[in-house]
């Protein structure tokens, strides 16, 4: 796809995280992850400097403009409005680790839309979940956004189901094929206990199973 060349031309200008294996001791570099035109972007460093706020986010900017260039340089844009960040960031103080909220004096991430003109993304604090590679999910792993989600799925499934008349083989196959299908893809990346999942699936049993 486009996006494989691009990632590599970020990746060679050193951008992204890097991580060192606990036991091996081995390096790894993770520019961020794509999907189709689904592209989420990191940057930490490169694991030797210790960058202030300021500076890791002047990198991101760096990492952002060299990622738009080369999509613009293919044909392609990014859409402002459906692009959005987080910084992640730890208070110092805190005995516990405690996630920082956005302040007003960070500088602000900005990007150019398909007429070239620049404009400032939104930033999100780590709490807020938003979707990201059809999963509604936030830094600090907070599931309300995505259960809530599911949840209407499920019931908008199940309204159908009981107001279709299929036969019951095809309600079978309906349940297995579309819906379910839906529900498992998010699940390797939520936190969804088992209360949250068996109320989801209660909606899918009381029209199916009947």
């Amino acid at each position: 796809g486009v996006s494989t060349p691009i990632l590599d031309m970020v990746r060679a200008n050193n951008r992204g995280l890097y991580f060192t294996s606990p036991i091996a001791l081995q390096g790894f570099q993770l520019i961020g992850f794509s999907f189709v035109d689904d592209n989420d972007l990191l940057e930490g460093g490169n694991g030797t400097e210790n960058y202030s706020t300021a500076e890791l986010i002047a990198r991101s900017q760096t990492t952002l403009d060299l990622y738009e260039g080369g999509l613009r340089a293919t044909g392609g844009a990014l859409e402002p409005s459906k692009s959005f960040w987080y910084l992640i960031e730890f208070d110092p103080h805190s005995d516990t680790p405690e996630y920082l909220q956005p302040t007003d004096n960070q500088s602000p991430l900005t990007v150019l839309d398909a007429q070239g003109n620049r404009q400032t993304l939104q930033r999100l604090a780590p709490d807020q979940s938003e979707r990201t590679l059809g999963v509604r999910i936030s830094p600090t792993g907070d599931r309300t956004k995505q259960f809530e989600y599911m949840l209407s799925q499920a019931t908008s499934w199940a309204d159908q189901i009981r107001s279709g008349g299929l036969p019951r083989p095809l309600v079978e196959q309906a349940l297995r094929t579309t819906i379910l299908k839906t529900l498992e893809y998010p699940l390797p990346v939520t936190l969804l206990n088992r209360a949250e999942c068996d109320k989801i699936m209660s909606k899918l049993f009381m029209s199916a199973l009947p």
